[in-house]
């Protein structure tokens, strides 16, 4: 999961350089881009806060977006990565064929090679850390003056904004790289490791976009009346197969006084589990709520040496500082193998394992 802390605006530049702070692979994105411009990351310290700078050398000019995005297909990109930056193209493209009423096809797109850097960029370091097509949070985007394409795109696609001084914060490559990347916004910054990408304004604020890499989890909700329990233990155990973090079904009453189920997922991949969701709950909308926090205890996993009947069984432990709890799995299979009641399993296997902690503690 990232988080992109936007109080000083967005502007491509800023975003690839946080992200190559972030330790993506910048010397590959600087030779996929040499074709088109020269590249350069460097550390730097802006105004106290250490960042990374991203300088861009090209010729300048004015190209039609066809040819902007047939350039962008002689890049060596992934079609992953290809899909994105083209993506990013088409959104600048319908905004400026709004603001200067021009046909899409004929729209000039200035600076453009600026243009393709960032898209190509950004798309590049993003695959490289893993968070291309993933969870990408940011918070409202600061703005001061705002160029008419930068506005179609804010509005178009509801990206929430707060207003900050009269400069011009806000870019339209950096509002279309929001568009097309972010998937939601939020004012909940999360903890995480905090890499800076500088900006090239003097700002009385430090002039940085800031991206968090976070643990991202969210938690996934959908209510349904029209599912057995049969379904909804199926659901539960392919969402913990593809990878959720825990899974949960509550009772809950519907409009009408209809009996349903709340079912909530905590994942990293809350567009992955939505998809599970839909097709095992047959549901037609799943909310997703930001987590900004999880609390985790401390803990570890010992085998434990059980006397089961006249064997002695290996039992995994779960123990932390409040609790001490066998692996269901490894008790269950020891008292049907041995036809001892799973409760007595479970406590014996609770003493062995406070006693060998006595004693490693004695020592």
């Amino acid at each position: 999961m990232l988080y992109l802390d936007c109080q000083s605006g967005l502007a491509g530049d800023m975003l690839c350089a946080a992200l190559a702070d972030a330790g993506a692979d910048a010397d590959g994105a600087v030779e996929m881009l040499s074709a088109v411009a020269d590249v350069r990351f460097q550390k730097i310290i802006k105004d106290g806060v250490d960042a990374t700078r991203m300088r861009v050398r090209f010729e300048p000019q004015s190209r039609q977006v066809t040819d902007l995005k047939h350039t962008l297909t002689t890049l060596p990109l992934t079609p992953r990565q290809q899909a994105a930056a083209q993506a990013v193209v088409d959104v600048l493209a319908a905004a400026e064929s709004h603001a200067h009423q021009t046909p899409v096809e004929d729209v000039h797109l200035h600076e453009a090679a600026d243009i393709i850097v960032d898209a190509a960029a950004a798309a590049w370091l993003l695959d490289d850390l893993g968070l291309l097509g993933g969870s990408i949070t940011a918070s409202p985007l600061a703005v001061g003056e705002v160029a008419p394409a930068t506005r179609f795109i804010l509005d178009t696609h509801r990206i929430p904004t707060v207003c900050r001084g009269t400069a011009e914060l806000t870019t339209p490559t950096g509002a279309a790289l929001a568009a097309t990347l972010v998937t939601t916004y939020s004012t909940a910054r999360p903890p995480g490791t905090a890499s800076y990408g500088a900006g090239s304004m003097k700002l009385p604020w430090p002039n940085v976009a800031c991206a968090i890499r976070g643990e991202g989890l969210s938690l996934l909700e959908t209510n349904v009346d029209d599912v057995t329990g049969e379904e909804l233990a199926y659901a539960s155990k392919r969402l913990l197969a593809e990878g959720a973090v825990d899974v949960s079904v509550h009772p809950c009453v519907m409009k009408k006084g209809r009996p349903a189920h709340c079912v909530r997922v905590l994942t990293a991949d809350p567009s992955r589990h939505a998809r599970v969701m839909w097709a095992e709950l047959g549901t037609l909308g799943v909310r997703q709520l930001p987590v900004s926090a999880r609390y985790v205890q401390d803990r570890g996993i010992h085998e434990v040496d059980v006397p089961v009947a006249d064997a002695v069984e290996s039992i995994a432990v779960k123990s932390s500082n409040f609790n001490v709890k066998a692996e269901y799995d490894d008790v269950a299979a020891a008292a049907e193998r041995h036809g001892v009641p799973f409760r007595e399993v479970r406590e014996c296997s609770r003493r062995m394992h406070k006693d060998s902690t006595a004693g490693l503690k004695r020592k």
